[in-house]
């Protein structure tokens, strides 16, 4: 009886070690997988140009790339040129010189607020 259960628990420590052993492996497997994904950069020229835009640049600029819509393009004019949205409307009609980028992408998330508030992050009205 003692020999059987020797045994038993020879063969269950095999498949044990088998089943800790292909956890690491597709773990490690998982991992690599992620870390060698390939993630393009995030665009960073954020240079721009004074010029007249028409609504169809900004039209066609939403059907290159679909994080661009006419209203997302409109919101980064007004940003770059502190209007706001209705005013862009109206100085694009009437084709007057505006900032503009050279790359849109670029300003998805841009805000003209400096990247770190220190010194006015104890006043509350700052904002």
């Amino acid at each position: 009886m003692n020999h059987e259960f020797h045994q038993r628990w020879k063969m269950l420590a095999r498949q044990l070690l088998r089943l800790i052993c292909l956890v690491t492996v597709c773990g490690f497997l998982g991992s690599c997988g992620l870390r060698h994904a390939v993630v393009a950069p995030p665009p960073h020229d954020l240079t721009w140009a004074k010029r007249s835009i028409a609504v169809s640049e900004l039209e066609a600029l939403a059907g290159e790339n679909p994080d661009l819509t006419t209203a997302r393009c409109m919101e980064i004019l007004a940003r770059l040129n502190h209007k706001d949205r209705c005013y862009i409307q109206k100085d694009m009609k009437k084709g007057n010189v505006l900032k503009v980028p050279n790359d849109f992408r670029a300003y998805l998330d841009w805000t003209p607020l400096p990247p770190r508030l220190e010194r006015e992050a104890d006043v509350p009205e700052f904002i």
